[in-house]
């Protein structure tokens, strides 16, 4: 109890209750959902060349000269809800024997129409390259990895963590 001692003339002390302590947040306040848009519908028709998750995995995945380096086991959005990676399960035939998931940047992997086949005037040599990048679900798209071999073999290996839902650096890989 506090006895408030500085009282004017003529005035009797007045008598304060104590003051609860004062509690200082050590995390921000958590945020609300945005409210919804008042009006605003859902799709009536998915267009047709968007391409649902699920026919991604397992999807081959090649390299730059054409050849089959592996296949999508995964595919990773961020907290944004923007697709971040895609777990890419490297064969045998790329890393030397025993295969590995890799984790790669969106980036580094495009939906790719054809290839195109050109001969190189000053060494005779024929190169192979993409053409134009199409939507995924373009008839006769597939994935093109933009990654070396030597990056693939160096990428860490990746496996899933069932008791924190994602994928982590597998520690018995090195």
């Amino acid at each position: 109890m506090i006895i408030n001692a500085n009282v004017w003339p003529g005035k009797p002390p007045t008598i304060e209750a104590p003051r609860p302590a004062v509690v200082i947040p050590t995390e921000p306040a958590p945020t609300l959902p945005p409210t919804p848009i008042e009006g605003s519908p859902a799709i009536v028709q998915v267009p047709s060349d968007v391409l649902p998750i699920e026919r991604l995995r397992k999807l081959n995945v090649y390299d730059l000269s054409n050849e089959k380096v592996g296949q999508i086991e995964d595919v990773l959005f961020g907290r944004d809800g923007k697709l971040a990676f895609y777990i890419v399960g490297v064969g045998d035939w790329v890393v030397g024997g025993q295969g590995k998931n890799i984790a790669v940047p969106f980036s580094a992997v495009k939906f790719e129409t054809a290839m195109t086949t050109t001969e190189t005037p000053s060494t005779g040599a024929t190169v192979k390259y993409p053409t134009a990048t199409t939507g995924a679900a373009a008839p006769g798209a597939k994935l093109i990895l933009y990654m070396t071999k030597d990056a693939m073999v160096k990428a860490p290996k990746q496996k899933f963590d069932p008791s924190a839902m994602t994928w982590v650096p597998d520690p018995a890989a090195r």
